[in-house]
């Protein structure tokens, strides 16, 4: 549920992500790569949308 002011109105308020870098370990980029190679243009951006990369 969106929070909203004292007036009613929705809140629009951008609260910021996380400001630290992200740190992935090498069994996880090398998953990744393995899976990246093995997949089609469009697999490949699903891929990536789905990893959030």
């Amino acid at each position: 549920m969106a929070s909203t002011n004292d007036h009613g109105a929705p809140d629009t308020q951008v609260i910021p992500r996380s400001t630290g870098q992200r740190r992935y370990s090498a069994e996880y980029k090398t998953r990744i790569l393995a899976e990246y190679e093995t997949l089609d243009k469009e697999g490949k951006g699903a891929l990536l949308r789905r990893e959030g990369l």
